[in-house]
């Protein structure tokens, strides 16, 4: 694309075009199908010149910046096809994605076909006469269409592979001559492939085709032949002028029909394209390392490599889009001027100080060629021996000596017992975290393993004690297999333990639910004389308050009696949606979180089971009852979806009309259960055909049922829960920090544009140093006490601002671990980052209030007393007020980009969206708070104003492009 005179020239790569046509270069996309003329008006001030003429060339594969240079595409153009914004056809898609061999042994040659066959343009002078179309609907338009040339192009790729015994130079120069041959090939008739080439050749090489006709015009697969027959239809569709579609289109700015269409197209320079091209490289470079790597014999005989290496490469791709989206949002936005250049610096900084920067995946790389190195020795040495798969850690010179040192016993113990048919000898590899050492050697005796150290051999043996008729031997303890260990009962197998989540609303029947399980897991009877009460309600809280304060797990061992042969765990949660509303809610999540937090044995590292308590009866969900729904479903990953256990109480034997109810608010539910616990308690005096008696049956059964059911679900690990409660966290500290970042900066706007109207209005008394006096709105700080209150903030002494309002470290000392803080101990929140070492605890917050000042002409000089050169004082002030405003533009822009990074991981990994995410959920929130009235009403609302308060600014983060 090049910009002489303000025209910009554009490859098409299957993009329609036409004479006249408006185009947006901030975007790169035509604006509207209709033209600048009327369609007759077009074709009188247009020409058509017949041009036919067509062209080889032939190169080796590079990058996409040297691919580029071959088709003629600057770095900006390239940027917007690297990003998305504009979707090219199959050369398009070759050139700028790329489709790199996929091994080091592959030879690549590309042979590119071109043709023209006319030229259409519009003649300027004419086109200013004619009248055109009104434009102030259409004032997103830059350029209109005045040039297009016609023609086709192709590409031909050409791969062959590197025998062992070839080098590679050898076969470029024979896959060259093949390349070179096929025009000749095609077009003489007399000439065929095999005169020119082996044909033992010509069967080693593939080729995939890429045209121009359509979005998805690519051919893979195709033999030398192939190649020949679909060049020379080429050739014949040229010679007939047949299928020829727009190659290359000429822009002419707006500004050369009137002048006040000027539109701003900033360039991007081409550093900011070449880094994201290095970056994408490393990325495309990274996945073909991967893709060869799971064909190694190694990874193959391990599937937990495998398993490690596509997690790996599902990261970088899920990183790689998020990226590239990042992108093609602010390149409109920065090539229109309203965004700095600096945002999209700020984005390829971050990912230089990620985890996903060459640097790092380098590191993996190293990681994983070391271990796969030793596990192929060991692989070597173990020949002969079954081999028995799963994951393997190894780490450390101590841990590979003692692993030889094993090995070598292991291998001498096998040879002497290879005929006794009793055994069975097998390695393996064991998980992380089992408690196993690295290496071991264990005897499996009726599927329980004890550790075992192979006999080694007698030392030599002396005499200790002779007479005439006997003599007394001894001899050496063998360096290994002499030790004896006295294991305890219970080490010899690892007790399985189940674990049950118990969720739900504040009056669901949670408690009621909990005690039952109890006695059914304890086997207690109907006519039994006693009832367990593991949770005892407060007789004094109504049912819009929840019974549990806090989280709180219950663990049954198996017992005699017992109605589980497991370890079982259960763990009781406060209820959603309690008279206290959205802040307590906020209290459980986090509550939650903490207790995940937790290590085993006193935590937990998975569950079995999220045991939703619902009642039965609910016909329709209002929308507090769906947002409690949703608010306890969003907590969790999207892994644990199918180990979602329906716990409907109050039921009866009909059809439950929750389930309707549940179904119509696509709410996850697989697995239902009915309970009836309204015999719990009652008196046993009745016969057993009593009703209280055929109750407790059906209850029984419940639980039996449950029981069942729940003995086969999956464990699932935590890891993607925990993950989703970090992420909202960190988004929910976002917000803290953005809202009154946007209040403050929307505030000193303000300010500014009252003093740039006062300015205007005083020209005159500025320009003569005549005094005067004007009133403006400003920003002031003041402090709000938090004595008394628990709470702990993370203040900067040097912005004199509050960067974390509730932060969890008191200690000044510690505040490195602020939320607020980046890896490097920089506060995030700061606008001149400082180092955390400059934050304190205060005991009071620093928030911002608009107050009416009166001031005088000398405030304003002092203010803006730089004058800039060139211009008067006012335009000199002015100047200084639109840098501010670029300023303030570009910290929000950084902000909202991180928060977009918590919101994509969060749409990949969570449950459900967070309701309170949700303008329109809110809204309908607050308008049933207030029809229903209920105890508590008013606090709620007011917390619900505040949750869409935020989700407001989410809603304008999810979209950047609207914001601007």
């Amino acid at each position: 694309m090049s910009e002489n005179t303000g025209v910009l020239e554009l490859r098409c790569f299957g993009q329609s075009f036409q004479l006249g046509m408006l185009y947006d270069y901030r975007s790169h996309q035509p604006v509207t199908e209709s033209t600048l003329w009327e369609s007759d008006t077009v074709e009188n001030i247009s020409s058509s010149c017949i041009s036919p003429h067509s062209k080889n060339e032939v190169f080796t594969s590079g990058n996409v910046e040297e691919m580029a240079k071959v088709f003629g595409i600057d770095s900006n153009f390239r940027l917007s096809l690297m990003t998305g914004l504009v979707n090219p056809s199959g050369i398009g898609k070759f050139i700028i994605h790329g489709d790199p061999p996929k091994r080091d042994n592959l030879v690549r040659i590309i042979l590119k076909y071109e043709t023209t066959s006319r030229f259409e343009e519009l003649s300027m002078d004419q086109a200013r006469k004619e009248p055109y179309r009104d434009l102030c609907s259409e004032m997103t338009a830059t350029h209109f269409v005045s040039r297009i040339e016609y023609g086709r192009e192709a590409i031909f790729v050409f791969d062959r592979r590197v025998d062992e015994d070839e080098t590679f130079a050898d076969v470029e120069a024979d896959l060259k001559f093949a390349v070179d041959s096929l025009s000749q090939v095609a077009v003489e008739s007399d000439v065929h492939a095999s005169d020119l080439i082996d044909e033992e050749e010509l069967s080693k090489l593939l080729c995939t085709f890429y045209g121009d006709i359509n979005q998805a015009s690519s051919t893979s697969g195709m033999s030398y032949e192939d190649a020949v027959r679909t060049y020379s239809e080429l050739q014949k569709d040229v010679e007939s002028c047949l299928k020829e579609v727009p190659k290359k289109v000429w822009l002419q700015p707006l500004s050369t029909l009137d002048s006040q269409w000027v539109q701003q197209g900033r360039v991007i320079s081409p550093p900011v394209t070449e880094a994201l091209e290095s970056i994408l490289e490393n990325f495309n470079e990274f996945e073909t390392y991967l893709s060869g790597l799971v064909d190694n014999k190694t990874c193959s005989t391990f599937p937990v490599l495998k398993q490690r290496i596509s997690r790996c490469g599902r990261a970088v791709s899920r990183y790689k889009k998020n990226l590239l989206k990042t992108f093609s949002d602010l390149l409109p936005v920065v090539r229109g001027g309203d965004e700095a250049e600096e945002v999209l610096t700020d984005v390829l900084n971050m990912v230089a100080s990620s985890p996903f920067h060459h640097d790092g995946l380098s590191s993996w790389k190293s990681g994983m060629e070391k271990e796969m190195k030793l596990l192929s020795t060991y692989l070597e040495f173990f020949k002969g021996i079954q081999l028995v798969s799963s994951s393997i850690d190894l780490e450390g010179m101590d841990i590979i000596k003692i692993g030889k040192s094993k090995a070598l016993n292991f291998r001498d113990f096998v040879k002497e017992n290879e005929n006794d048919e009793s055994a069975k000898f097998i390695f393996t590899n064991v998980q992380k975290g089992t408690g196993q050492a690295l290496v071991d050697i264990q005897l499996f005796e009726a599927g329980k393993p004890t550790k075992f150290e192979p006999p080694g051999r007698p030392g030599k043996p002396y005499a200790t004690k002779t007479n005439s008729s006997s003599i007394t031997i001894g001899w050496k303890e063998s360096p290994h297999g002499g030790e004896f260990v006295e294991m305890p009962k219970r080490g010899l197998g690892p007790l399985v333990e189940k674990v049950l989540m118990v969720v739900g609303a504040t009056g669901a029947g949670k408690t009621t639910l909990i005690n039952g399980m109890v006695n059914y897991i304890l086997g207690v009877e109907w006519k039994d004389d006693f009832r367990y009460k593991l949770i005892v309600e407060d007789s004094g809280l109504s049912q819009a308050n929840s019974q549990t304060k806090n989280i709180t797990a219950y663990t049954f061992y198996p017992m005699e009696g017992s109605s589980i042969p497991y370890k079982f765990t259960i763990i009781d949660t406060p209820g959603f949606g309690d008279t206290e509303g959205l802040k307590r809610d906020k209290i459980i999540t986090n509550q939650i979180k903490e207790f995940f937090s937790i290590p085993p044995p006193n935590g937990i590292d998975h569950l079995d089971g999220i045991g939703f308590v619902t009642q039965a009866s609910l016909a329709r969900l209002t929308p507090p009852q769906e947002y409690i729904f949703d608010s306890v479903l969003s907590i969790f990953g999207n892994d644990v979806s199918k180990n979602i256990f329906m716990m409907l109480t109050f039921a009866d034997g009909q059809h439950p009309p929750v389930l309707d109810a549940i179904k119509k608010a696509n709410i996850p539910c697989d697995k239902y259960f009915k309970f009836n616990n309204s015999a719990l308690f009652a008196e046993n005096t009745e016969t057993e055909e009593g009703f209280d008696a055929m109750f407790w049956k059906m209850g029984f059964r419940s639980f039996q049922n449950f029981f069942t059911q729940f003995a086969k679900s999956e464990s699932v690990s935590l890891r993607l829960t925990k993950e989703v409660l970090k992420e909202r966290d960190q988004l929910q500290n976002l917000f803290e920090r953005l809202n009154p970042q946007i209040t403050m900066g929307l505030n000193k706007i303000e300010e500014m544009r009252q003093e740039e109207l006062i300015l205007q209005y005083h020209e005159k008394e500025i320009e003569t140093n005549k005094e005067f006096v004007y009133t403006v709105d400003v920003t002031k700080p003041h402090q709000v006490d938090l004595k008394g209150t628990g709470r702990h903030t993370t203040t900067c002494l040097r912005c004199n601002y509050t960067c974390h309002k509730d932060c969890a470290i008191a200690d000044d000392r510690e505040k490195r671990g602020c939320l607020a803080m980046d890896g490097s101990g920089n506060c995030t929140v700061c606008t001149v980052k400082c180092n955390w070492s400059e934050h304190r605890n205060l005991p009071y917050l620093i928030e911002f209030e608009t107050v009416t000042e009166t001031r005088t002409s000398d405030d304003l000089k002092k203010k803006y007393e730089t004058a800039v050169s060139g211009k008067s004082k006012v335009q000199g002030m002015i100047a200084q007020l639109e840098d501010f405003l670029q300023d303030v533009h570009s910290r929000v822009m950084t902000m909202i980009y991180q928060a977009q990074q918590s919101l994509y991981r969060l749409d990949e990994i969570a449950l459900k969206p967070n309701p309170l995410t949700q303008v329109q959920y809110l809204e309908l929130l607050i308008e049933s708070e207030k029809n229903e009235a209920k105890p508590g009403w008013r606090q709620r609302v007011e917390y619900y104003e505040e949750a869409k308060r935020q989700a407001e600014i989410l809603s304008k983060v999810k979209d950047v492009a609207a914001v601007e």
